[in-house]
């Protein structure tokens, strides 16, 4: 039994795939299981995954009808058998001493979850901020886990927590990443965070994080999917009480995140019956957006505040605060009580 096990899904990687392999089964830390999961490749992805089988014993390969990644992962999950686990994407690398790292790191400070800084490589003509993957975070964090970047690939996770709650990914969503980290986040105590750029992160334009910023996605009413599915979860292992206020801001995050690209009116009903369900209150807006009620007496606020300063103030200064003033009073009169 080694100590990681590293699960990699593999679909049509055959440009990316032998550095990936080359940048783990090179670490400086050797006692790694590494598990690829073949996602029904139409190029020569299996063909590299097995030359490389016959190379090293200790990558292990399975494959499936194309699926997506999420079943690629919950098939790797099911056949690890090591204490830590740890992911990478296909098209991506870690730097020579990223498990190690990770395992001192998480092991040293007795975390449920280490996670380290990425190195973001654009391979397009788009430029990325790293703030989000490379967050001003460091040491050990105890609490609002939500706020922790909900990509995989840059933590080390422990294998007793995902078996003890049976954490998997929901199949058939885009934002599957997401789902997992907020569960494996309710269940545990502390992250603690390096500052250590370990991972290489390499968006292409083929990349989910591309097609998101370029309007993309397949289906945007994921993220309400994949929400819904974590407070089942919150729900049946009675985190949801203790936790309400961070899962309402997660929700409320995500239905925002939908309406920048899509029409929540074609989901309202489930989305009012979640707020049922759940205790959410909510508003719905003419605007195809969604506040809380806690942020009414806010959005009041400004509205009075811009309508008094725009009374005390001219030309092009006086135009911009009565924008603002007209922007919440509209917002305002919209409001579906």
């Amino acid at each position: 039994m080694s100590q990681i096990s590293i699960i990699i899904p593999v679909y049509n990687a055959e440009k990316y795939l032998p550095k990936c392999l080359d940048s783990i089964i090179n670490q400086t830390f050797k006692d790694i299981e590494i598990i690829c999961v073949n996602d029904g490749s139409t190029d020569d992805s299996l063909n590299i995954l097995n030359d490389y089988t016959a190379k090293d014993c200790r990558i292990k390969v399975f494959s499936q009808a194309n699926a997506g990644p999420a079943k690629a992962r919950n098939i790797g999950l099911t056949n690890s058998q090591s204490e830590f686990i740890m992911f990478c994407d296909a098209d991506d690398t870690y730097e020579p001493d990223m498990c190690k790292i990770m395992l001192d790191t998480i092991t040293a400070n007795q975390a449920d979850c280490a996670m380290c800084n990425s190195n973001i490589i654009s391979q397009n003509d788009r430029t990325y901020s790293d703030v989000y993957f490379n967050p001003p975070l460091k040491g050990l964090i105890n609490k609002k886990l939500h706020k922790i970047n909900v990509v995989l690939w840059n933590k080390i996770f422990r294998k007793s927590i995902i078996d003890k709650y049976n954490i998997t990914f929901p199949d058939g969503f885009l934002h599957d990443d997401d789902c997992f980290w907020y569960k494996y986040a309710l269940c545990s105590r502390n992250i603690y965070i390096t500052t250590d750029k370990l991972y290489n992160y390499v968006i292409h334009s083929n990349s989910i994080i591309d097609n998101y910023n370029n309007h993309k996605q397949a289906n945007y009413f994921d993220r309400f999917y994949i929400t819904k599915n974590l407070l089942e979860f919150a729900k049946k292992h009675q985190f949801f009480t203790k936790n309400q206020k961070a899962l309402n801001t997660i929700y409320l995050g995500e239905i925002n995140d939908i309406a920048e690209f899509a029409d929540l009116s074609l989901i309202a009903s489930e989305i009012q019956a979640v707020n049922a369900e759940y205790g959410f209150n909510t508003i719905f807006t003419q605007d195809n957006h969604i506040i809380s009620y806690s942020s009414l007496s806010s959005m009041r606020l400004k509205y009075y505040l811009y309508q008094i300063l725009a009374s005390l103030s001219f030309g092009h200064l006086h135009k911009r605060l009565d924008d603002r003033r007209k922007k919440y009073k509209e917002l305002l009169k919209n409001i579906k009580f």
